[in-house]
This record gives structure tokens, C-alpha cells and sequence, in this order.
């Protein structure tokens, strides 16, 4: 596997990560977004919540909610499962 093991989608929110710390939130953007749509990658959900913050300093703040709402289920459903188990 290229990328030193990690899949695509993790690739993608690694360097989305990087563009958000960078303050280029067009660039996080689109790298957050190519993370979630890497279906093989079970923890795609995490990139909610950058993706929240790269549209908020875009100014698309329906977007940011939206994106928001969706980490925090993300995170509880998250929680959910460990407890169960």
C-alpha cells in the first residue's frame, strides 16, 4: 500500500489538517472532503469537525453547522459503541 499504510481518506485528512493549521481553509476544504469521501476509511467521520472549522472561515456558516452537527453525532455514536462493548 503507498503512503506508508494509511489509507487514502487518512492521507487526505492529514494533509487537510496541515492546510487548516496553515490558514488556507480552501485548500483544508478540499482535502477534509476528499477524507470523507473515502468510503474504505472507517474513521472518515472524524473530519467533520475540521471541515466545520475550514467553512467557518470561509464564511459558509450553514455549512460549518452542518458540518458541526454531524462531528457531534459522529462523536456520540462513537461514544456509544465503546460503552456498549
Amino acid at each position: 500500500m503507498r503512503g506508508g499504510g494509511f489509507p487514502a481518506g487518512a492521507r487526505a485528512y492529514l494533509i487537510g489538517l496541515a492546510y487548516l493549521k496553515a490558514n488556507d481553509p480552501d485548500k483544508a476544504f478540499e482535502y477534509l472532503t476528499k477524507a470523507l469521501e473515502d468510503l474504505s476509511w472507517n474513521a472518515r467521520e472524524i473530519a467533520y469537525a475540521p471541515l466545520a472549522i475550514a467553512s467557518n472561515q470561509l464564511n459558509e456558516l450553514g455549512d460549518a453547522q452542518t458540518y458541526l452537527q454531524k462531528s457531534e453525532q459522529y462523536l456520540n455514536r462513537s461514544l456509544e459503541d465503546t460503552n456498549s462493548n
